[in-house]
């Protein structure tokens, strides 16, 4: 065989025998379930009727994911590893109720529960309460609290186990310093293994939500909500980053595997074997701030109505906790980490919209505002990355029986984004998940309606 040159057609057959060419693996995933709901009054109060809703719903998950036998040998290269396939299910049974009770001919007030009962992980109930209190024609108010949860998925419980290699020039805080193997136990890369885990917890969620609405006059209406929301057992992929648990053996050593005792050293701990890269329950995340909106409509004229409408969010807090339990905050700051993101502290979409029989058109305005950007500048000083606002333009018309014609143009000026240092998405220079690549573009749609 000539490495460098060409082959005999035999040889070459030879070569293309050796390779793996087929289906790697087929997965299925099924859903089934049936619900059952019952409402209606059940009582009359002074205020009005008291209404009850209950009812019932039941689940059943199912995964099967089958690998090609080959790849259970451990010898297609660029596998590396032995590939098992994975059966697995569970069902939900679940009862919820709630009940709409009219204290007052302006206050009312709503109460529901749900419980879940999961064949895999037990039981977990979430109760909401809500209230709505309306002094007025012009004025409301309203607030809620609950909780919530979300529980792993089958993939994450029980996606085979596979191994990889941790990165390079890391070290047993243990071993190293008396052994000083380099290779072994220092500057040296450790088995990671990767793959589901059976013991995740469901993600739990407590949320709490306070505001109003306003309306001065018909044409007008303001409103504001607060909200603050707690997560709690947040599901991270990839478990925790193996500097952190070599760090502090302490708290992860648990995700250590190590080997028999050394003979030639009695007194400490087996070789590391592995360490465990799993799906894993890390941390909690605290949200808060305010949602906004307006809108106002101009009267009628003789070429048609304007509207405006503006919707937007300032976050107040969006902080993430840490391995030592502390928290950092990710508001208006990507240099937490290059690969967390950022949470803007304020973004809005604006609209101005025109409308005069099957004629109608819209101004759009899309904000976001600057952030601080992951890494220093070249003189070391912090960088941020400017704020962004992008138009959009769009047209209809409806003149034709049951049809639309759209025409439109995205980001009309053709700005482009503002630059950032971000590493956590394949096109860098500038953040993906808020800027659309394509720049500016025109688009036309017709769209029928069957009637």
């Amino acid at each position: 065989m000539n490495l460098f040159g060409p082959n005999s057609d035999t040889i070459a057959q030879q070569l293309r025998s050796t390779n793996f060419t087929g289906e790697v693996f087929h997965g299925s995933s099924t859903n089934q379930g049936a619900e059952a709901k019952l409402s209606g009054e059940i009582w009359q109060m002074a205020a009005g009727p008291v209404g009850l809703a209950l009812g019932a719903d039941y689940r059943k998950e199912k995964i099967d994911q089958n690998y090609n036998p080959v790849l259970s040998t451990d010898d297609v290269s660029g596998y590396g590893e032995t590939y098992q396939g994975v059966i697995a299910s569970r069902a939900d049974t679940a009862f919820f109720a709630e009940v709409d009770v009219p204290l007052t001919k302006a206050l009312e007030a709503n109460l529901a529960i749900r419980t879940d009962y999961y064949s895999d992980f037990g039981r977990t109930n979430n109760p909401k309460v809500s209230v709505r209190w309306q002094p007025g024609s012009r004025v409301l108010v309203r607030g809620s609290y609950g909780t919530g949860f979300l529980p792993p998925s089958l993939y994450e419980l029980f996606v085979p186990l596979t191994r990889g290699l941790s990165a390079e020039g890391l070290s047993d805080p243990i071993r190293c310093p008396v052994t000083h193997d380099t290779g072994f136990d220092c500057i040296t890369q450790f088995p990671i293994i990767h793959g589901g885990n059976p013991q995740l917890r469901p993600e739990q969620s407590e949320n709490t939500t306070l505001g109003f609405v306003w309306e001065p006059a018909n044409a007008v209406s303001l409103s504001f909500d607060y909200f603050k929301i707690r997560l709690k057992d947040i599901v991270v992929n990839g478990g925790i980053p193996v500097a952190s648990i070599l760090g502090n053996l302490d708290r992860f050593g648990y995700l250590v595997n190590r080997g028999p005792a050394d003979p030639a050293f009695p007194d400490l701990p087996g070789r590391i074997t592995s360490i465990q890269g799993v799906f894993l329950n890390v941390g909690s995340v605290h949200v808060e701030g305010w949602d906004a909106e307006a809108h106002y409509r101009w009267p009628r004229r003789p070429w048609g109505r304007l509207r405006f409408d503006i919707t937007g969010t300032y976050y107040i807090r969006y902080d993430s906790q840490n391995l030592d339990g502390t928290y950092t905050g990710s508001v208006s700051n990507q240099i937490v980490s290059p690969f967390a993101g950022q949470v803007p502290r304020w973004k809005h979409y604006a609209s101005l919209s025109w409308d005069s029989g099957p004629w109608s058109a819209t101004l759009a305005q899309t904000y976001q505002s600057s952030y601080i950007d992951w890494g220093r500048d070249i003189n070391g000083d912090l960088r941020r990355a400017s704020s962004m606002s992008l138009f959009d333009l769009q047209g209809q018309y409806t003149g034709f029986k049951n049809t639309t014609l759209t025409l439109g143009c995205k980001n009309i000026f053709d700005t482009n984004p503002p630059q950032t240092n971000q590493v956590a998405l394949f096109p860098v220079g500038y953040d993906a998940l808020y800027y659309d690549a394509r720049a500016r573009f025109v688009y036309f749609s017709v769209r029928y309606a069957y009637k």
